[in-house]
């Protein structure tokens, strides 16, 4: 195959549901294990507008030493709870880009920490009385809320959770407008305007636009990442979405590239990982 064809190339999905599931029963290496199906996987769950259905994979850019040490690279993903559970025990990835197309790595968390998977990441959001107010107001008189798909974000040692909230009227012709953005972290579940609020808030961080003199007496300041560019960091979701609908995933890739970039940052200048995660 033409290397101009073959770099082109992205690793199916269909093949990855079915892999994914086989590995879901397959990935234990004890028969005993196996045998009493002791330690079954499934694929998370997540609400998607009014229905709770399986996740299906979607295509992330992210940096795994398994891969590359330095570059992110296009994976294909799922998370796994365990068997009749909704806890987060594991998830998958399989390569897209050159030698590692193809390969696998699959990542299990520690069965004696409690890692949230997206099931109950959206029940958080439903139970919040302020998010869960303002969001049945709009639910009606012609509009319908669409809870849009929730990103799970690495973090260092920490998940960051992202959803989109849109705003559809009854009418077939209308598109649906993003209203708000749903950011989760730790056990802090916040609703705001727009993503660059919503990581403020959840990540407990202030992002501001204006320059900040580089010597400062203040201690307050070395908790506080400054931004100068507000509107930069909304562009890049703007990027994000843009470009995961058109199909450009190189765009897309160099948009998640610059926006983990700005959450690494905010991540050094926050708070201790509420969640640790180990390998």
């Amino acid at each position: 195959m033409p290397e101009s064809i073959k770099n082109k190339m992205k690793y199916p999905e269909w093949l990855f549901s079915i892999q994914s599931n086989i590995y879901a029963k397959y990935h234990v290496a004890s028969p005993e294990t196996f045998y009493n199906k002791n330690d079954l996987y499934t694929v998370a769950s997540e609400k998607y507008s009014d229905d709770v259905k399986s996740i299906e994979p979607y295509y992330n850019i992210l940096k795994l030493d398994e891969f590359s040490k330095t570059n992110a690279e296009l994976v294909l993903m799922l998370p796994y709870t365990p068997y009749n559970r909704e806890n987060m025990s594991a998830w998958i990835a399989v390569g897209n880009e050159g030698s590692n197309y193809g390969k696998f790595v699959a990542y299990a968390f520690p069965k004696d920490i409690t890692v949230y998977g997206p099931l109950q990441i959206e029940n958080m959001i439903d139970n919040n009385p302020e998010i869960s107010k303002e969001l049945t107001l709009w639910n009606s008189g012609g509009s319908k809320v669409i809870r849009g798909n929730l990103l799970a974000v690495p973090v260092n040692n920490s998940l960051l959770y992202i959803e989109p909230v849109y705003l559809s009227s009854e009418n077939q012709a209308s598109l649906p407008e993003l209203k708000r953005v749903i950011a989760v972290y730790g056990n802090n579940v916040v609703m705001a305007e727009n993503i660059v609020d919503a990581i403020n808030k959840a990540m407990g961080v202030k992002i501001e636009q204006s320059n900040v003199s580089e010597n400062t007496n203040s201690e307050q300041e070395d908790d506080i990442l400054h931004i100068t560019d507000h509107d930069e960091l909304i562009s890049i979701y703007e990027r994000l979405e843009t470009s995961s609908k058109d199909g450009e995933w190189k765009d897309f890739g160099e948009a998640l590239a610059d926006f983990k970039e700005y959450v690494n940052k905010i991540k050094e200048n926050s708070i201790t990982p509420l969640t640790n995660l180990e390998e």
